[in-house]
């Protein structure tokens, strides 16, 4: 009992730790640099109405309102840099909560404490949860929905499920992706838990029904004419080849910013995705986790979701459409991982020992990226390069 009393202070210690570490990377220089084109976009429509607020968002690609919405309100505080980010930098730091409490709950306290180590340096994570836009908010809506489906299972009642509905209606409000999200809980539900499967298609298809009107109006009322099919068949070939070709690109996107040039980023995030892939195989010699399965159709799911929009939609394959895949590949590789050691050592020392080593590892390593967040920051987009980019473009 004492040991495990002392562990129990061990991890909430670390935990806090790591906490406060992820808060001040995202407060640091929060309001250095000035609105960029995309935000100025997004305090515009926030500008308006509640409800202009809202409609305010269709006209971007691939939008949803709810961050419109929580700018809007935000305005009331004051306009400044810093203070409209504010909200994006919370998200930011739950999101480390939430993936702790998954990792805790599939994993164990050791790989919890690594996987929200990681996302709390996670270069990619520090960028988006400094930035005027919906990318923050939107990764912590697609953990906080996995973490109300997981409750959901865990206590098989319908005020549970309820609490699941609600949270996924408004998270799909966030983003997109949570479609995909969704998806993959669905699958999961078929495969390991088909008892609960009519309380899940019900919920989440209530759900889906709260969230129809607003894609009838995006895509029906204010549709994106700037699409051509006739393009899209074109370019559909092109998407795998440049994935092929240069693999390291889309291999550290999810992971790193601006930092895939570095032949250590490049390991690192390749050594992610081996594990993830391993965990697969993992699942065939180990009777089909069902805790490590989730995670990794979470992680299979949504870099689909970001693929599909880069071929249909023509999106570039840029870290910002990562965001949300980042979490639940890092759970994946990482949760894998854990899962061979805790296997084949059954020693809490060798878990630690491993996840110590990992946690070393990533800081040394995504440590030259985290600086670039900042001085990128620093020194792009201003209020003159928006400036050039409306008068070349608009």
């Amino acid at each position: 009992m004492t040991s495990e009393r002392t562990l129990h202070i061990i991890e909430r210690t670390l935990l806090g730790a790591i906490l406060a570490l992820a808060t001040v990377l995202r407060f640091y220089t929060l309001g250095k640099a000035e609105f960029w084109f995309d935000e100025i976009g997004q305090l515009q429509a926030g500008q308006r109405s509640w409800w202009n607020a809202i409609l305010g968002a269709a006209p971007h690609a691939g939008a949803t309102p709810l961050d419109y919405l929580i700018t809007h309100y935000m305005l009331y505080a004051g306009i400044d840099e810093g203070i409209l980010r504010l909200p994006a930098v919370l998200w930011g730091v739950l999101a480390v909560v939430a993936v702790y409490w998954l990792s805790r709950h599939w994993f164990g306290r050791t790989t919890a404490l690594v996987v929200a180590f990681v996302l709390a340096i996670s270069p990619m994570h520090i960028r988006y949860s400094q930035e005027l836009r919906f990318y923050s908010l939107g990764t912590f809506a697609a953990l906080i929905t996995v973490v109300m489906f997981w409750r959901a299972i865990q206590r098989s009642t319908w005020w549970a499920w309820a609490g699941f509905g609600l949270v996924l209606a408004v998270s799909l409000y966030a983003h997109y992706y949570l479609l995909f999200v969704t998806l993959a809980l669905f699958v999961w539900i078929v495969l390991y838990r088909r008892d609960q499967f009519w309380r899940f298609v019900i919920v989440a298809g209530l759900a889906g029904l709260a969230f129809a009107p607003w894609v009838y109006y995006d895509n029906v009322v204010v549709a994106d004419r700037s699409i051509n099919m006739a393009a899209v068949r074109w370019e559909l070939p092109t998407t795998i080849p440049r994935l092929v070709i240069s693999p390291f690109v889309p291999a550290a996107a999810p992971l790193t910013y601006l930092g895939w040039d570095a032949q250590a980023v490049r390991w690192w995030a390749n050594a992610v995705w081996i594990c993830a892939a391993a965990g697969l195989l993992w699942l065939w010699f180990s009777k089909r986790r069902a805790r490590l399965t989730l995670p990794l159709l979470l992680a299979i799911s949504t870099v689909a979701g970001v693929l599909i929009l880069d071929i249909v939609g023509r999106y570039q394959f840029f870290s910002r459409q990562m965001v949300i895949p980042a979490p639940f590949l890092m759970m994946a590789g990482i949760g894998t991982l854990a899962d061979i050691v805790r296997q084949l050592g059954r020693y809490r020392l060798v878990q630690a020992a491993v996840g110590g080593a990992v946690m070393v590892v990533s800081l040394g390593v995504l440590f030259p990226s985290v600086q670039l967040v900042y001085a990128s920051k620093l020194t792009e987009g201003t209020l003159k390069d928006t400036a050039l980019f409306l008068y070349q473009h608009v």
